[in-house]
Formats: C-alpha cells, structure tokens, sequence
C-alpha cells in the first residue's frame, strides 16, 4: 500500500520451518491482508508454519480429490486447518523451460496444498470485488460457513468442509433467527442430550448453514462467548421447524454447566445468543469401590511369577495399593519374561445407562512402549477381555484415570474389570513397576425433566446468616463492639427432594471483604445430623472480635467437599458482613480557640490568667484528667504552674481550668501551650487533639536597637597596595524605638581566624532612636597582603542594654594587592647551545635568555650554568650578573662549556638567582634543564682475526723455520700510524 498498491490477498504456496515470531508479527501487523495458506503435504497433523500462525486473517488450506475425499498427502488438524480445496490432478501453467515442474507446452497437472490453496485465494479476490466493504474477518467466515461438508472424516479440519464459491458469493445480510427452546433431554454423568428447533438462514425461513453450541461452568452471554467451549459434532441443520437433537460427551460428573448456541448462514451471518440452558451431570452411583485398606476379597490375582500383591511401599490413599513388582527389589525383574493380572470381583450394572471408571496409577517402565505394557481390560463372561486403556509410566506421580465401559452394558448386568502387566521379554525389567489404587465403578441411569432421582438441594443463603450472643450491649447501630464473643448461626435450607445426612458447614472469615483464596477459618466445621427435604438445620460458631474493629467478609460454605449428591451445588456458598464497632472511649480535645488571656495584651511583668477550657467528644467519660500549661516559646517547653487534674469529664461534655502566668521578665510574644493527659495514661479514640498553642503578646518596653551591617562598612582606597594606610568606615543604625548613648565601637582584623584590634575603640556620643551613627579608624595594611577580614563589633560589652543583641557584629572583606614585583623566569626553550651538535672535545658556547614576567625591574640578577649529568653539580665558569632586566623584558647571558671527556648525553641547568636575593611573585621557574649531545671524536679501530693468521708451509716438520704471516684490519673512522704488532 505504501508504493501504490492495494493488495487485499496473498496466496502463499509454501511452508515449514519452525514457526517464527517476525514472520508471525509482520504477517498479521496493521491493515495486513488476507493470508491464504497451504497446510502442507506431510500427511501429518502436525502443524506447518505459515499455515498454523493463530491469526485472525490467515484461512489454512487442506487438499481434497475429485471424489470429495482428502487427499493422501494432505495435512490436518481441527486445530489449525480451516477447510479444504480441490488440490489433486489440476491442471495449471508452469515455465516452459527445463526444471522439475517445466513442460514444454506450458501447461501440466499437479497435487498438492499448494494447488488447493490459490482456489481459495482467487475465491477471496472474488468475494472483495463484489463485496468491497468486507473485512478480513467476514471473508473468512463466509468461506467457513459456507463449505460444502465433506463426508470423509479420515483427517478432520475445523470446519471438515470443502470451499464452496457460491455459497461466499451470496447477498446476504439477513441472519438465521436465534434458537429459543434449546433443551436439556437426558442427563448421564459425562454426557447430554440437547434438543431445540431449527431456525432458517434468512431469520425464519430456509435452512441454516451451521449451528455454534457451547458450553462453560459459569454463565454463558454475548461477553463471555468467545471463552466457552465449542461442542464438537454438532448436526447439519434441517430446514426451519424441524427438531434438532444432539449428545454432548466428555462433560464431567456432578458439575454444572451452562449450554448456549448461535446459528450461521452460509454467508457468516450469525444469529443472536440462544436461550442459556443450566443442567448439573449426574454424581454418579459408586457400584464397586475398593482403596484397598481392607484386603484382597475383592480381586483375584493371576500370573506366571503372581508378582500382584497388596503394598504400603507406594499408595494413592491412605497407605496401601496393589503393587506389581517385587518387594523386596521394587522391580519386577524375575529372570524371565514374566505377566500378571489382577481381576476384579463381578460387578452389576443392572439398570444402569453409562458406566464410568476411576483409578489411580504410578508406574514407572523402561522407555520403549513396545514392552513393559500396562493395560486395563474388561469383560463380560470372564473369558473374552477387550482392553479400554492403555498408558506408559506417570512421570513419578500418581495419575487419576477415568475410562468409560459404557460400550460394555450387557443384559446380564455384569462386568469384571482387570490391570494386565506384561513385560514381553526378560530384558530390562529392573524398574520399579505398576502401582494401582483407589478403582472406582460408578453408574447413571439417563434421567429426563420430572425422572430424575430425587435428592437433597442444600442451599445458604446471606439472610440466613445472623450474628448474635454479644457478651456486651451493642452499638447504636446494633454491631458488636471490640472484644465481643460473637454467635455466628447459619440457617441452611434443603429445597430437594431428598434428605441431606451429616452436613458439613464451614465458617471462614474472608480477606478484603469479598470471596477469595485463602480464607481464615472461624471454629471448627460443624456438622448438622440431618435436614429433612423442605427442611432446614442450624450450625453455629463463636467469633472473638478482639483487635477486629471493622468490617469483615463472614462466609458460610455448606458441604464444602460435595460429599452429598445434590441437585445443584452452586448455591451452597453465601456472605455476609459483620461490623464491629471500637469499644466507647473518650477523646479529649483542647483547641487554640478555646485559650483565653486575662488582660489579652498586658505589659512585661503582669499576672496574666490564661484559662484553657477541655472538651471529651467521646462516647465514655474520662476521669482524674491532668492538664499541663506550659511556655512553649522557641525551643523546648518550661511548665507553668503545677500539673492540674479534673476529676471527671463527662461524654459530651467539658471543663474549664485556668493558671497564673508571670510575665516579669518577659517580653515580645510568649506561646503558651496547654497539653491534656500528657502522660497518656486515658485510653482515648484519638490522641492528636490533646495539645494546642495559642500566642500571648508582650508591650514590647522602650530600649535600643543597635544594628552593624556589612553594607554599611566601607574602605578608602577602596583597592589598597601592601604599605597603604586605609581607612575604614562604618554607620551604625539604632532601630530601636529609643536613644543609645556613648555607643562603643571595635574594629577588628580577624583574617585566618585572628582577632586583631584596629586602633583604639571609637566611640558614638549618642544614636537617636531611627537614627545612625558613623566611626572610622586607619589600617596600616604593611605585610598584609591578601584578603583582610575586617570585623566591626557595636558594644562589644553589653554596656548598653537593647532590645536584641544578635545584630551588633559583621564583617567585609579588603583585598590588598601586593606592590610591583619582579618575576624572573627561564624556560628550556629558552636555552640554546653552539655548535648545536658538538664532537667531544668541542668548546660549546651555552646561552639562556631571562625573562621577568612580573610588573617591577630586577637589578643585579645572576646566573649559574651547571652540568648536573647523573646527579653531579659541576660548575660550567664563573657565576654570571645581568645588570637590570625591566618589567616585561629579558637579557641573555652565556658561558663556554669544555667539552673534553664528556663524550654522550649531558644534562645543563640554568638557575637564576640561585642565592634568591630578589624578592619575586613566584620563585618556582627560576631553575630548567636541557639535555646537549656530544658525539665521541672520529678514531681507529684494529681488528686481529684468527682467519688473518696465515703459516707458511703451513704443515712444517720439527726445526723447519715457519713464516708467520698476519693481517691486521682498521674498521674505525680514521687512520693508525705506527701500529705495533
């Protein structure tokens, strides 16, 4: 769609491989097409990929034949395949070049899912271009609903129908009306009968393509129906009025189940929901059971080792089973092939319409199911056995089995049931063998509406559960109160037909308030000996409400493990709630609004009453009540006056105390603070309110206020050089509402912590209220370089009294500079060497330029040149003096260096003014190394070889005179004269 393209179908005429998730994601993304695909051609039902990606838009193709019949190569599955095409012997275009499928004439035969799969596609092109406005999904459920249903049912698909064209292509918006009779006939313990009549495809006429029942054990509606289960075999609808019928198997016993249906057209077009059908299965009669605590009399065993006996090494329930194997071994390993059985004593079923068993095995076998083979078999003479169920080890566990032996209902009404353990040969027989316990037989007779056999309908209901028996008057809105023992009775009502004997009633208490997992049980169960059909009976437990203050979820359950058949077991559980309200207690109350002054605004030093009126707005009086005034201005609380006590305070009701209060002393605003019961000794039902504050206001008296602020210091110069004389000068305002006189004033150098006085303490005649005053002294900054930390202290001993004191000192920053100074500095670069390369024995001419980077001149600067190579000091000449380098410039100087024996690498330094007899800013870069190299001077090198030496003769006889004859080499840079040898 993105380059132009509206594609709404793809066939794909390929598969296998592992599924994949982005193939899976990519093919069913937004706005996808429809997905044609070929289920495969692996004659297997084992699912192909693209084909069995579970998405909405994808139809999986199986193959037929021209018979209708599915093709031998097809694959299947109701589980995936969706319906079938023709894909055997059509005639389609091939290449016409050389390859497997070519043919010269362009055109041949071929099978395949591949072929089956583009009738379906072409099928979906022609259906959209008539059909323009239909989605993915209602093309897919015309051509679903509209199959031709196919009589072979050798490999099933979902729809087991073959693609019908016509059918897709029909206008039809009209659908079958909804069924509204639908029925329960006959009830067994797994299986129904359903009966209802037809409607039509068009509402209610004509005949119906397909009918959709379902099944779930809760209730069926519009929302829930894509989670029931799909009914398998449902018939081909009749035309409208005819009676359907169909059974349902594989339900289980004693459940309820809801049963509902839809109806199709041929085009997809679905009815609306049926009438929802409730049947409860039958329980069941139990006609043989046997867990084998009880002996053998039951079962009769044969074999040719007779290796079945009773055992507790392994049981189901409680402690023993039958065992084949050996006990002492735990195998069945005889030395020989070796086969038992274990039969059953006869069993009637008499009347009975299905018959069902139930066993428990554990077994564990070698591997290869073709030995060790574990069957169940029955028989209705003794002679001739039929095997019902076969299987092969449990994984170590014990597994529940359940095998009908309806198909085995005789006339005679007996059975015998036997467990056949066969090792086939004698190999491998070292395993711990076959266990079987707990067999059960049970049988139903079908019954019909007004038929059934009768029984007991236990049912409990929210009303009928009360609460009681409190050993405490209850509350005004009749609950029980903290700590009541509360009678919990439950009246459980019997609607059946039938007694219910030894009845079992659970009371559990249930987290949150509603139904849930893992209740808490109140009591142990309780049993009712019997209620009579239209009966009732009464069970009760206590509740202790003890620390329960709340509302609780009180559930009833009534036979909660289904020990008694009953019509329908869905209305033995009921809640209710239970309120239990907090014990009555007192709550005392002191607020703010309730402090009151006498006089409201007095002056320091009056005797003010403060009155504090307590409230109990609890439900219980409160005795013997302390009451605490206190001053709770700034931090911490100064009790005023003695702890005082109320004797009572009624529910409802209150008490007004009241204090004396000495100002003297005091001034500004005094909180005053009042705190009930402040020990805690009452109960209350809330304790935050037992404490509040309320402010008293002082007349301030007249007084002074002295303020020094760093604003008001100031310094002249304002930026001072070491040496200068600064004044300092400061305003101190009185913000007080009256006159200070002969106010002091301290100036201070507290720089690195010092406490240094500045001249004589200055002193202010007066300082009107509102009004400033100035002081100055003069700071000698000499050697006071830096950052100062001048401080200012206003009445530095209290002399004058004030109505605060915290604001009489501040403190500012001077910054001195320092005066012009030289800095002298010499860098490696700076230094050089001539000749740059010397040869030892050179004299080298070394210079350095000095620079003084500061901003005075340096006079009389000197320079030492040293070799300083592996950490000598060897003085290169005399010590050399640069008569005056400005500020900002730089002078060279230079020595001779001999270079004579000091052939390699040799480290100079240059250090200026090493006496440091100059003051500078910086002292550090007054000293640098570099490194000249001397090459060693050009000179010979002889060389004498043993090759060089030569004998002449060169194998001479005893006093024969030999010419010894040497050849000696040069391999140095220059001449050797008067070589000895």
């Amino acid at each position: 769609e993105k380059q132009g393209y509206n594609i709404l179908v793809t066939n794909n005429s390929w598969g296998g491989g592992l599924a994949s998730d982005a193939l899976r994601d990519a093919m069913g993304g937004d706005d996808a097409p429809l997905h044609i695909c070929a289920a495969g051609n692996a004659n297997s039902s084992r699912i192909s990929y693209p084909a069995g990606y579970e998405l909405d838009n994808i139809i999986s193709v199986a193959a037929t034949d021209h018979e209708d019949l599915y093709a031998s190569f097809s694959n299947w599955g109701a589980d995936w395949v969706d319906l079938a095409a023709p894909g055997v012997d059509i005639y389609s275009t091939v290449p016409s070049g050389s390859c497997v499928m070519c043919d010269s004439s362009g055109y041949r035969t071929a099978s395949g899912t591949s072929m089956a799969t583009p009738h379906v596609a072409g099928a979906a092109a022609l259906v959209l271009s008539t059909h323009t406005d239909l989605t993915n999904e209602q093309v897919k459920n015309r051509f679903l609903s509209g199959v031709d249903a196919l009589t072979d049912r050798s490999k099933g698909t979902l729809t087991n129908g073959r693609l019908n064209l016509l059918n897709a292509l029909e206008e039809d918006s009209v659908p079958p009306a909804p069924v509204t009779n639908l029925a329960v006939s006959s009830v067994l313990m797994t299986q129904i009968d359903l009966s209802w009549t037809a409607t039509g495809d068009d509402g209610l006429q004509g005949t119906a393509n397909a009918y959709d029942v379902r099944y779930a054990t809760a209730p069926i509606s519009t929302a829930t129906w894509d989670e029931a289960t799909p009914v398998d075999g449902e018939p081909a609808p009749q035309p409208a009025g005819a009676i359907e019928r169909m059974t349902v198997t594989g339900l289980q016993p004693a459940t309820t189940y809801y049963f509902a249906m839809k109806v199709m057209d041929n085009v997809g077009n679905e009815s609306d929901l049926s009438n929802i059908v409730v049947v409860a299965t039958s329980a069941g009669t139990i006609v043989f059971a046997d867990d084998m605590e009880s002996g053998s009399s039951n079962w009769e065993t044969v074999g040719d080792d007779n290796l079945w006996h009773l055992s507790q090494l392994r049981a189901n329930s409680p402690t023993t089973a039958w065992y084949y194997g050996k006990e002492d071994t735990r195998n069945y390993d005889t030395g020989t092939a070796n086969r038992g059985y274990l039969a059953s004593r006869g069993i009637s079923l008499v009347d009975a319409d299905e018959v069902m068993l139930t066993f428990y095995e554990w077994s564990e076998l070698q591997a290869n199911e073709e030995f060790d083979r574990t069957r169940v078999q029955v028989s209705t003479d003794g002679d001739v056995w039929q095997t019902v169920f076969e299987s092969h080890g449990t994984e170590e566990g014990w597994a529940k089995r359940t095998v009908s032996l309806t198909p085995y209902i005789e006339r005679s009404g007996t059975i015998q049931i036997r467990f056949w353990f066969d090792t086939v040969n004698d190999r491998f027989n070292t395993y711990e063998g076959w266990f079987v316990d707990d067999v059960q037989v049970l049988v139903a007779k079908a019954t019909r509406p007004g038929e059934e056999r009768p029984m007991a309908n236990l049912v409990m209901r929210p009303e009928n559960i009360g609460f009681g028996g409190f050993t405490n008057p209850a509350n005004a809105q009749g609950n029980p109160i903290d700590g009541d023992k509360v009678v919990i009775h439950a009246v459980v009502l019997n609607d059946g037909r039938s007694e219910a004997n030894d009845v079992r009633v659970l009371f559990n208490h249930v987290p949150n308030g509603t139904e849930g997992n893992n209740p808490t049980p109140i009591g142990q169960p309780q049993t009712i000996a019997t209620i009579p059909p239209g009966g009732s009976g009464v069970a009760e437990v206590v509740f202790d409400t003890t620390d329960a203050i709340g509302t609780h979820a009180i559930q009833v359950t009534v036979d909660p493990s289904n020990f008694i058949p009953e019509v329908s077991t869905t209305d033995n559980v009921a809640v209710r709630m239970l309120t239990v309200a907090p014990r009555p207690s007192p709550n005392l109350v002191i607020e703010s609004t309730n402090i009151g002054f006498d006089p409201s605004a007095p002056d320091p030093g009056d005797q003010v009453t403060v009155r504090a009126t307590i409230r109990n707005d609890g439900d219980a009086e409160a005795a013997d009540v302390q009451v605490q005034f206190v001053d709770a201005t700034g931090t911490g609380t100064v009790p005023i006056g003695p702890l005082q006590t109320i004797d009572v305070i009624p529910a409802g009701d209150y008490v007004t105390l009241q204090i004396t209060y000495d100002t003297s002393g005091l001034s500004g605003n005094r909180d005053v603070g009042v705190v009930v019961d402040p020990n805690n000794t009452i109960n209350e039902s809330k304790e935050s309110d037992n404490s509040a504050e309320k402010r008293l206001a002082l007349t301030e008296p007249a007084a002074p206020n002295l303020v020094m602020l760093k604003t008001n210091i100031g310094f002249a110069p304002v930026n001072p050089t070491e040496g200068d004389m600064v004044t300092i000068r400061t305003t101190v305002l009185n913000d007080g509402n009256a006159e200070a006189t002969d106010v002091l004033v301290q100036f201070v150098d507290g720089t690195q912590n010092a406490s240094t006085p500045i001249g004589e303490q200055q002193t202010i005649a007066a300082i009107p209220a509102g009004g400033s005053g100035i002081a100055e002294v003069t700071y000698d900054t000499s050697d006071k370089a830096g950052d100062r930390k001048i401080n200012i202290v206003v009445d530095p001993h209290n002399f004058v009294a004030e109505s605060k004191e915290s604001d009489n000192r501040s403190e500012e920053t001077l910054t001195v500079a320092l005066p012009p100074t030289p800095n002298l500095v010499v860098q490696a670069g700076n230094i050089g060497f001539s000749p740059v390369t010397p040869v030892d024995g050179d004299e080298v001419i070394v210079y350095a330029t000095i620079v003084n980077n500061g901003d005075a001149d340096a006079d009389d600067v000197q320079v030492q040149f040293v070799d300083v190579t592996d950490g000598g000091a060897l003085t290169i000449g005399e010590r050399q003096t640069i008569n005056s380098i400005a500020a900002g410039g730089s002078s060279t100087v230079q020595v001779s260096y001999a270079t004579a024996g000091h052939a390699g690498e040799r480290t100079l330094q240059v250090v200026v003014d090493p006496s440091n007899l100059i003051a500078e800013t910086d002292e550090t870069d007054n000293l640098v190394k570099k490194t000249l190299r001397i090459e060693r001077a050009a000179m010979p090198n002889l060389v004498m070889l043993a090759s060089n030496v030569e004998f002449n003769p060169p194998e001479p006889l005893d006093h024969e005179r030999v010419t010894i004859h040497a050849v000696v080499l040069n391999q140095g840079a220059i001449d050797a004269h008067n070589v000895l040898v």
